[in-house]
């Protein structure tokens, strides 16, 4: 699976390479609680976990989750380092998110995403990353975790050739 590898906050459930991952909520070294809810073509409002971190000289990842009804991971090459700011799909090297509904769902992809039917198509959504304080950070086995302040948008169309239409908009704070 393509999209955005690497830790994530939950195990949960990944859009093309989302948000599957790190072991259990928090991922290695903690994770932080967050909030979120979707709107649109449904409606949920749930607790999620989320994680911001980098490996010694690697990549930021940032993380968002609830294990199963919302997961949202996105890298960020150019980021050696978490810090306050604004950023979208154009700073990440690779993103991924999903809100599932069964076999068709809503989600968002940087690369290598699938329609409902397992086919190759286009990267689609999109998110808005505001950190406004990145928080302190915690150093596990040369790995920085942050403990961030800010707000997560995600838009996520219906996936292609699926049961649903429309979108459905993540509005997570942390």
């Amino acid at each position: 699976m393509g999209g955005a590898a690497g830790r994530s906050a939950t195990g949960g459930t990944g859009a093309t390479g989302g948000a599957g991952g790190a072991s259990g909520a928090g991922g290695t070294g903690g994770g932080q609680s967050c909030a979120y809810t979707v709107s649109g073509e449904q409606l949920i409002a749930s607790p999620c976990n989320l994680t911001a971190d980098a490996t010694t000289g690697g990549n930021v990842q940032f993380g968002a989750a609830n294990g199963g009804a919302f997961a949202f991971n996105a890298t960020f090459s150019t980021l050696t380092t978490l810090t306050a700011g604004s950023y979208t799909q154009a700073d990440a090297s690779s993103y991924s998110g999903d809100f599932p509904l069964s076999i068709s769902d809503f989600y968002v992809c940087s690369a290598d995403c699938l329609d409902a039917t397992g086919k190759p198509s286009s990267p689609q959504g999109t998110f808005a990353l505001t950190i406004t304080d990145p928080g302190p950070t915690q150093v596990v086995s040369g790995v920085t975790f942050w403990s961030p302040h800010g707000t997560l948008i995600v838009v996520m169309p219906a996936r292609p050739n699926g049961a649903q239409s429309g979108s459905v908009t993540a509005n997570v704070t942390f």
